[in-house]
């Protein structure tokens, strides 16, 4: 019975404690969610028929099995389209378990599916689709194409990065299907809602996209089947995709400062840029950054800082640390509706080009597809950094001059198509001063220079170490600049613990340097005790965290301890956190104890949560605790809740990182 009162207690406390623990416990685990490992429209070659013709011709188990839960067998002629037979893999892999020693037998296995057996060996009842995937894979590898990875879905500072593999369509469903929420709010609340403002209406706008802009589309199909795919996997339509990615071009409404710092000017030599996008946001805009880690089958990765539901780029830098930004002119030019959007456009030679010098060529060569006015900054790894005033059909070409700054807005620079514009003036006369990071100056000048109500991304490119400082918010500048950094190399067809790695937090000059450390692993461990040798009941649960350089895993134990009711005189549960900072603290415990006492010898119930904080130099253990005593109904009279909390003089404590949103 005390067992079980126990029990209930230990739950209630930790149920009621949950919004404290998150609270106070820094930089928790960050949320990884996985994509799944579906078949994808182009994954079945030959559209299907090789994989038909297969089952119809091959009698080994594994193929009579599929055959049967496919319905094959009542008529293969009845299943030809692709996407049919790929919605009926798709449901059997994702309903039940396929393997079996023998129904498997004829199979050589991948060493990729000896492993997902090793791990799934307990769990012979769990559906893993991955499983399932690579094991017919493994059945017909001459008539499926294998998978590349599995996308991942990860929050970091409060920022959603996405990293997506395969094909186009797989690339484009994985998005949809993991950004679906995302993508139906954007559509719905913000682009909807601004074509409204501007006196558009939803078919209107979708007719301009279909006309001007589809066919030039189709030229690279492979940004077609990746639409096709977001559209499948949002369940919004391919018409409402197609807007979402056409938008900026038929509503010209991006305002942006572009700039490039000369690599003199840095301590270790190395140009960056500096950019800040600044775009009407409704309330919704400024929360919806996505950044997108791509690796294509066909083509070079790349990383784009972007919205849900979008394929082209207006920030961005590829794996050979190419980096390319945009900004929208504004001028009197007229627009070229038989180019391709320039979202798009950009995103192909990024895709196939290495360094600055290739993309200022391909740009030139292909001038006469360019559809509107804009500027264009370019920088790469080997410092050389540009900036192209684009027109449709024509290409100029500024270069850094000495140790100026190069930059551009929302205009160019001859008269032509120049707009009034105070960026300008002050821009032309910045200089830097000596002393002070050139990082930290930068973001100061990108904050002077924000437009306001509107800046809702600002970043700084190093291409050198393919390394991207990001604030987003409202006004970004404003927000901390978080560092990441581009692995472009991913190891295929094994679990990524990540996105971008965090490697170290800028902040706008006016505010202090956060800490931040990387991943927090929980673990839960129960051990009994005989009851012949345990006097009390005990049920701890404690976490200790390690600096991220000598420890990867933080850990949690709960113990229960069990005794024999004659002997029991007190029973004790303890909640017990142990933190352990980067610097000079050991120890920092947080305690939830709960005593149970004879009736005759307690009147009153008392829970007591005492929070103590000291400096880590000071002080080695800060305990938190809190303590119940209970006593019989028949003579309980008073229950009391008690909180106390003791902190320590802010002239003495540290600062701690902010917690990172969930």
């Amino acid at each position: 019975m005390k067992f079980f009162l126990l029990l209930y207690i230990t739950i209630f406390l930790l149920v009621g404690c949950s919004k404290f623990l998150k609270e106070n416990i820094q930089n928790p685990k960050i949320s990884n969610i996985k994509g799944p490992s579906l078949f994808y429209k182009g994954n079945l070659k030959g559209k299907g028929t090789l994989f038909l013709s297969k089952v119809k011709n091959s009698h080994d188990p594994l193929t009579k099995y599929i055959e049967e839960k496919l319905a094959l067998n009542q008529g293969i002629e009845k299943i030809l389209e692709e996407e049919e037979l790929v919605d009926k893999l798709n449901k059997m892999i994702s309903s039940e378990r396929l393997y079996e020693k023998e129904r498997c037998r004829d199979i050589k296995l991948s060493k990729k599916t000896e492993q997902l057996l090793i791990g799934n060996s307990s769990k012979a009842d769990i559906i893993d689709i991955e499983l399932n995937r690579s094991l017919i894979e493994d059945a017909y590898p001459e008539e499926i194409e294998k998978s590349y990875a599995t996308s991942l879905l990860t929050y970091k500072n409060g920022i959603c990065f996405l990293r997506l593999y395969g094909s186009p369509y797989e690339i484009g469903f994985q998005h949809g299907v993991m950004l679906k929420e995302k993508i139906h709010n954007l559509y719905y609340d913000y682009l909807l809602n601004f074509a409204s403002k501007k006196g558009k209406k939803e078919d209107e706008l979708i007719a301009i996209a279909k006309e001007k802009y589809l066919p030039s589309i189709i030229k690279q199909e492979k940004y077609i089947q990746e639409m096709e795919g977001i559209a499948k996997g949002s369940e919004l339509n391919f018409d409402q995709i197609l807007l979402a990615n056409c938008f900026v071009e038929i509503l010209k409404c991006i305002q942006c400062t572009l700039i490039a710092v000369p690599a003199s000017y840095t301590s270790n030599q190395e140009t960056i840029i500096g950019r800040n996008l600044d775009f009407p946001s409704l309330g919704v805009l400024e929360n919806n950054t996505v950044v997108f880690e791509i690796f294509p089958k066909n083509g070079k990765s790349f990383v784009s800082i972007s919205w849900p539901s979008t394929c082209g780029v207006l920030s961005a830098m590829n794996e050979n640390g190419l980096v390319m930004s945009i900004a929208e002119v504004y001028c009197n030019s007229k627009i070229n509706n038989d180019g391709m959007p320039y979202t798009f456009f950009y995103r192909h030679i990024l895709e196939t080009q290495e360094n600055v010098e290739n993309f200022k060529k391909t740009l030139i060569e292909r001038k006469e597809e360019i559809t509107t006015t804009h500027n264009i900054i370019l920088a790469d790894a080997t410092n050389s950094t540009c900036i192209l005033e684009v027109f449709p059909g024509s290409v100029k070409v500024r270069e850094l001059e000495g140790k100026k700054i190069l930059f551009a807005i929302n205009s160019f620079v001859e008269s032509s198509g120049y707009m009034n514009d105070n960026r300008q003036q002050y821009l032309s006369n910045y200089s830097f001063e000596s002393g002070i990071p050139i990082n930290t100056q930068l973001i100061q000048l990108l904050d002077n220079v924000k437009l306001r109500g509107i800046n809702i991304q600002s970043m700084i490119f190093y291409p050198k170490r393919q390394v991207i400082s990001l604030a987003v918010g409202l006004p970004a500048t404003k927000a901390t600049f978080q560092d990441y950094c581009f692995n472009q190399n991913p190891i295929v067809d094994s679990p990524y613990d990540g996105s971008m790695q965090i490697q170290k937090v800028l902040t706008p000059p006016s505010t202090e340097k956060d800490t931040t450390e990387k991943d927090t692993t929980v673990k839960i461990q129960v051990d009994t005790v005989p009851p012949s040798t345990e006097k009390d009941t005990t049920v701890k649960i404690q976490i200790d965290t390690i600096p991220p350089s000598t420890e990867k895993d933080a850990t949690v134990k709960i113990q229960t301890d069990t005794k024999p009711p004659s002997t029991e005189k007190d029973t004790t549960v303890k909640i017990q956190i142990d933190t352990i900072p980067p610097s000079t603290e050991k120890d920092s415990t947080v305690k939830i104890q709960t005593d149970t006492k004879p009736p005759s010898t307690e009147k009153d119930t008392t829970v007591k949560i005492q929070v103590d904080t000291v400096p880590p130099s000071t002080e080695k253990d800060s305990t938190v605790k809190i303590q119940a005593d209970t006593v019989s109904p028949s003579t309980e009279k008073d229950a009391t809740v008690k909180i106390q909390a003791d902190t320590v003089p802010p002239s003495t404590e540290k600062d701690t990182p902010k917690q990172a949103p969930k």
